[in-house]
């Protein structure tokens, strides 16, 4: 995944998230946001030059020496963002209220705290952290939650609810490797969502959160009980039975933008007087991002939900990239 920083168009600076070490980029200076002066936003050192980490393939997260000698290598390649994984299968690297503990993490040492950890080692060398939040509204189809909360789930028309994602088989993957998804209008969803992400901000004081394109109301689902209830409420009438029915879309995108919404202040409250805590998106192209998850980034953008911005590119060829 390769970018620029563009910040002319959008009151989001569209950032530059690297894997491998590149040339930096020239400055380009943040344009001010309304209600907030350009201090108020965390800024790195330069123009963003950031990279995900992640405990798959890596050991990074279970080994303490590993961790500071990592940050150090990353500091001194010129990166100045990081976007550790914090929320993915299921599972969190950090104590968490509402998720379990990592399971090879809770195995190798439970009171290691990886993200915390690399948060202090990151700001003690003038690095931000973003704490990634992989799985969004995504959940295993074996997770406990799922099991205890079968009203959580959006659902299909014909009331199924698993996907298989990554190169899983419906037909012949086991649960574990199934995917569902929780429902951004279900009062307690959007609790526990809230939450999960409001703790780390809390606990590690890190600069701010990504989502990415799990973040998201798939298109083809939304005929559970709980949206059926809401959008006869909303509306007097059943869903479409079209999912792709353009009003049908916007109700769903609205209560997926309102999460968000509800996110900002939340983190806004937190900050006042410290400094906003940056939330970043990392989705699709936006046609795509918008048709088939209900991500609406451009709206995000432009009403200031998000500070970050970072379009993922995925393609099978140079030429389609």
């Amino acid at each position: 995944r390769r970018g620029a920083v563009w910040q002319r168009h959008l009151p989001a600076a569209l950032t530059v998230v690297l894997t491998a070490v590149l040339p930096l980029l020239a400055p380009a200076a943040a344009p001010a946001r309304p209600g907030a002066s350009p201090s108020a936003l965390p800024q790195p050192r330069g123009p963003r030059v950031g990279v995900w980490l992640t405990n798959s393939p890596s050991p990074l997260y279970y080994d303490p020496a590993r961790i500071e000698q990592a940050v150090q290598q990353l500091a001194q390649a010129g990166f100045n963002t990081l976007y550790p994984n914090v929320w993915s299968r299921g599972a969190t690297f950090h104590r968490s209220r509402y998720a379990p503990l990592e399971p090879a993490l809770a195995a190798a040492n439970p009171g290691l705290d990886p993200i915390c950890r690399l948060t202090r080692s990151a700001q003690r060398r003038g690095l931000q952290v973003i704490p990634w939040f992989e799985y969004g509204l995504m959940e295993p189809a074996d997770s406990a939650v799922v099991r205890q909360n079968p009203d959580w789930l959006l659902r299909r028309r014909d009331g199924s609810a698993l996907y298989a994602m990554h190169g899983a088989s419906l037909q012949t993957s086991p649960l574990k490797d199934l995917r569902v998804w929780l429902n951004p209008a279900h009062p307690q969803v959007r609790a526990r969502f809230l939450g999960l992400i409001e703790e780390i901000v809390q606990r590690c004081g890190v600069d701010g959160i990504q989502l990415d394109d799990h973040f998201a109301w798939p298109v083809e689902l939304g005929y559970d009980d709980t949206t059926r209830a809401l959008y006869r409420a909303d509306t007097g009438r059943e869903p479409p039975e079209d999912y792709t029915d353009r009003f049908w879309m916007r109700w769903r995108r609205q209560h997926l933008t309102d999460l968000l919404r509800e996110l900002r202040a939340r983190l806004d409250r937190r900050s006042s007087g410290s400094g906003r805590t940056v939330i970043s998106l990392s989705p699709g192209p936006f046609r795509f991002a918008y048709n088939q998850w209900l991500q609406d980034w451009e709206l995000w953008a432009i009403g200031h939900l998000i500070d970050d911005l970072v379009i993922q590119n995925y393609a099978y060829s140079v030429k389609g990239f």
